[in-house]
């Protein structure tokens, strides 16, 4: 079983950056692959996106877990069910695995 801390300020500036390269490569990658290649270049853009989204996603469903309030409950999200949670703010709304109990639930970094 893996462990979990709690996410500091650090976890939160090291997404942000991940997710200010995303749109930094998506802004570049828009200007270049539009401009000069159409319409080729809009389906590559598109695919870049989806790649890029998707890469995010598992990132996150692999560095950060969930403690359940209820039944003290630590357990991971795989990368689809972490992309369709309700999200709010930094917690989400999920349901524990094993008892059941659903609320909000704020990260939790994977200890490795």
């Amino acid at each position: 079983m893996k462990q979990f801390r709690d996410v500091t300020g650090r976890d939160y500036i090291k997404m942000a950056l991940w997710v200010v390269l995303y749109i930094a490569v998506i802004t570049v990658g828009s200007i270049y692959l539009l401009v000069y290649y159409p319409p080729y270049g809009a389906m590559l853009w598109v695919l870049i996106i989806i790649i890029g989204l998707y890469l995010l996603v598992r990132w996150t469903a692999r560095n950060f877990g969930y403690h359940c309030p209820n039944c003290e409950y630590d357990f991971e999200l795989s990368p689809f069910r972490d992309f369709i949670s309700i999200h709010a703010g930094s917690q989400k709304l999920l349901v524990c695995p094993r008892c059941r109990h659903k609320s909000w639930m704020a990260p939790g970094k994977i200890i490795r």
